[in-house]
């Protein structure tokens, strides 16, 4: 009698995970769905060196890009978009972006300080004896 109640608890488990896997699988495939759909709204609206623009940032810095093309599909949702979006155009939506987030995402300067060379009288008795 265990070994069948376990056997019958075993196959339930190995359902569940069956059934998360297949729930994961899904979510993903909506997920790329969704990203694919995204892509070609952004590609019909954008000229192609803005589309190239936008694809350097995507590798650089993705949570950038998931901002700006959010922000571009929210401008052609609310039709403030006329024609293609420019290159100069995406360049200025990208500074407004930049300034909004001010310093906190700022690139951060990187200040190196060097010790200078210590001159005490002691090191040059040192070697002489």
């Amino acid at each position: 009698m265990d070994a069948l109640s376990r056997a019958n608890q075993e196959a339930a488990v190995g359902n569940k995970q069956q059934a998360q896997q297949q729930k994961m699988k899904q979510q993903q495939a909506q997920k790329e769905e969704m990203q694919t759909q995204i892509r070609e709204v952004l590609r019909n609206c954008l000229e192609p060196d803005a589309m190239s623009r936008l694809d350097n940032i995507k590798l650089v810095k993705p949570e950038k890009y998931q901002g700006v093309s959010q922000l571009i599909l929210q401008m052609i949702q609310s039709k403030q978009v006329a024609g293609k979006i420019t290159d100069k155009y995406l360049k200025t939506l990208l500074g407004q972006i930049s300034q909004s987030q001010g310093k906190s995402t700022a690139s951060k300067k990187i200040i190196y300080k060097r010790r200078g060379v210590d001159s005490d009288s002691d090191d040059e008795n040192y070697w002489s004896d």
